[in-house]
């Protein structure tokens, strides 16, 4: 089991890592476009990219929020309890 362990850990600190990346390329991004279109001066320009950037990471942020609540697996039910097995506990 425990090389196994050690694949599995290394796949999701991958994944996360590249997440990270593709999350942080496609902001900024989206904040590199908007900060290129909007009017005035460059401060009111990049105020305007961040907060593009941000409300697009706001929304990626509730949609995969929506999606893992939509595609969590419930928990398995606990197996009922009979009569004996209460009674044994109260034994111990």
């Amino acid at each position: 089991m425990g090389p196994q362990m050690g694949l599995a850990s290394g796949l999701v600190n991958t994944s996360q890592q590249f997440g990270s990346v593709v999350g942080l390329s496609l902001l900024s991004g989206v904040a590199a476009a908007r900060t290129e279109v909007a009017s005035g001066s460059r401060d009111v320009a990049l105020t305007e990219g961040f907060s593009a950037a941000f409300l697009a990471g706001a929304a990626l942020a509730l949609v995969a929020a929506l999606l893992t609540l939509r595609l969590a697996v419930p928990a398995a039910p606990a197996p009922a309890e009979g009569p004996g097995d209460a009674r044994c506990r109260a034994d111990e």
